[in-house]
């Protein structure tokens, strides 16, 4: 059983029971509620119930794990300096916008730690601006990428999980009516359609949204990219996520705030043109524009010496 809320709840049979026999709700005691009996008990019962599972039982949460934040300009964090660069060429954006997205988020799993299958972003919405932070509010999360990295490997469990990858008739109707119950990775890890298992220095990366066919830009939020982290059944599992996002307000001058609504409006910002809004470059043209770069070096640093000989 699936129970929506703050925290989601995933309940096996065993735990439904569990739920009857604390509630009394089971007055027949033939291990079923009917309406008559499910009708006796009131909501605020219920919820207070749903509460204290989610405090006593983390097992039984959508997410059981603990997280730390690491801001990439905080000089606390020299190391992130060296992981900038290796993000960079691992996506092809320049270290500045790397610098310029949300913090690097450090998680640990204990045994019984998961998170069952989720997204990552939200849908494009124009009135509302990109999160800077996923703790704030009146915002929508534009996390267009997700790179995780393994920081270590657990001795058993712990697999990333992709639910629907590889779904090519994929039905959000069928999804709600039932279909979502793989979702609950503690218990259906190994349903899932791709299984990742976690590996020392190991990163994946994956795309959170589908591109608009009309601007190039970010579209739809893709539903096979649901995914999320299996149980851990022995040791510890460290892991480091890093959500290639755009933040603030729409329309804002500024190349990193509002990429996303600013790329949108094919006027002004044409597919084909890179973070900046300058044309993207070939792999030709790069290697001829560093070729004059590098003599233009050349050249100022003889006459430079010239000047410096009289």
């Amino acid at each position: 059983m699936h129970v929506r809320g703050k925290e989601d709840l995933y309940f096996t049979e065993e735990d439904l029971l569990d739920m009857f026999k604390e509630l009394d709700m089971d007055k027949d005691d033939n291990g079923k509620i009917d309406f008559e009996e499910f009708s006796k008990v009131t909501v605020p019962v219920i919820k207070e119930y749903f509460d204290k599972v989610r405090r006593t039982k983390p097992r039984l949460r959508s997410r059981n794990s603990r997280q730390v934040w690491m801001f990439h300009n905080d000089p606390k964090y020299p190391i992130l300096s060296d992981f900038h660069g290796r993000l960079s060429r691992l996506t092809f954006l320049p270290e500045e916008f790397i610098n310029n997205t949300e913090p690097l988020q450090v998680v640990k799993y204990d045994v019984h730690g998961h998170y069952h299958c989720h997204h990552d972003s939200d849908e494009v919405d124009p009135s509302l601006p990109c999160c800077t932070f996923s703790t704030e509010e009146n915002c929508r999360l534009c996390r267009f990428a997700t790179v995780l990295i393994y920081l270590n490997e657990p001795k058993q469990g712990g697999e990333t999980a992709f639910p629907l990858a590889g779904n090519e008739t994929f039905s959000m109707e069928a999804w709600t009516r039932g279909e979502n119950w793989k979702c609950n990775l503690a218990k259906n890890c190994h349903q899932s359609n791709l299984i990742v298992k976690p590996e020392k220095g190991k990163a994946i990366m994956w795309y959170n949204h589908l591109l608009d066919e009309k601007t190039g830009w970010l579209g739809e939020v893709d539903q096979i990219a649901q995914h999320g982290g299996c149980d851990v059944l022995e040791g510890t599992k460290w892991v480091a996520n890093l959500w290639l996002t755009l933040v603030g307000e729409p329309g804002t001058g500024d190349a990193f705030k509002g990429w996303i609504d600013y790329g949108k409006d094919e006027t002004k910002f044409q597919p084909g043109t890179d973070w900046a809004g300058k044309p993207i470059k070939t792999g030709v043209q790069r290697e001829n524009a560093q070729e004059s770069k590098e003599k233009k070096k050349v050249k100022r640093g003889k006459v430079k010496w010239r000047k410096t000989k009289k």
